[in-house]
């Protein structure tokens, strides 16, 4: 449930293995301007305040982007609780009932705390997930910009590596290619420089954060049968626990195909790096 995620998350945070050693302080146990207590600076509380704006920010551009009639009827990939919370409210004020709050709307039932517990792990992951497409399209953008200012003329090859932390770009400048760590150069920091460099930092905060959900990551992101006899339905999550049958649940993650394939395969990726950890 929630509480063993939290628990893992403060456990594999707490000693980031590749900053361990050095003498500047790690990107995972930044306190926040103005937070001066033990619990703010946790770095699990840190990671889900920031898994939250990630969230935030992304809900209200597109709330300003689509208008909330238009974003109401399909919030996109990693945001089903939004979508179950809209649906099911719809059917509670239809019906003259209060709308509740998610992951309430689920049961007309009182809800066990383990199965709250579970559910709000289940969001968490979602979240995890959608901070993971905010990563990608961030590399996304970052090497696009790179490559354009690249293309350019006249162009000062050397300022534009120094500026997104590129090593060299080959293949007429479509392939970006980072530098090695050398510790020789600026202490072996040098791959966490420039525009893209510095996205690093937040890779290896994911990579982190999907360690204790690594399997959970992977078979959301590319669903392959566990094993040789697994249904077509099988789910990392078990949306029938303790849950009336008829209750319909949106998906966490799209199908493959109609999703955004870099980002599940980014995810993925993360995932797999962060177990390996």
């Amino acid at each position: 449930g929630k509480k063993e995620l939290i628990k893992a998350w403060n456990n594999v945070l707490r000693t980031p293995r590749r900053l361990q050693r050095r003498s500047r302080p790690s990107g995972f146990v930044l306190t926040p301007p103005g937070s001066n207590g033990q619990k703010d600076s946790n770095s699990s509380d840190i990671l889900r305040k920031l898994m939250d704006q990630i969230v935030d920010v992304g809900q209200r551009a597109d709330l300003k982007r689509l208008g909330e009639e238009e974003l109401s009827s399909s919030y996109g990939e990693f945001r089903h609780y939004l979508t179950e919370r809209t649906i099911y409210n719809k059917r509670q004020r239809a019906a003259g009932k209060d709308a509740l709050d998610w992951p309430l709307c689920l049961t007309s039932s009182s809800m066990s705390e383990t199965r709250r517990q579970e559910l709000s792990k289940e969001k968490m992951v979602s979240k995890l997930l959608y901070s993971i497409q905010a990563f990608t399209y961030s590399c996304c953008s970052e090497s696009s910009d790179c490559r354009r200012l690249l293309r350019s003329k006249p162009v000062d090859t050397s300022s534009i590596y120094s500026k997104f932390g590129v090593g060299k770009a080959v293949i007429e400048n479509n392939l970006l290619l980072l530098p090695r760590a050398e510790l020789s150069v600026d202490g072996g920091f040098q791959p966490f420089d420039g525009r893209l460099g510095k996205t690093r930092y937040m890779g290896l905060a994911l990579m982190a954060a999907a360690s204790p959900v690594a399997k959970e990551i992977v078979q959301l992101c590319i669903p392959f049968p566990s094993s040789s006899d697994s249904s077509q339905s099988d789910s990392v999550f078990d949306f029938d626990a303790d849950d009336d049958s008829r209750t319909k649940r949106a998906p966490v993650a799209y199908p493959l195909l109609c999703s955004h394939i870099l980002t599940h395969t980014a995810g993925a990726l993360i995932a797999v790096t962060g177990s390996a950890r």
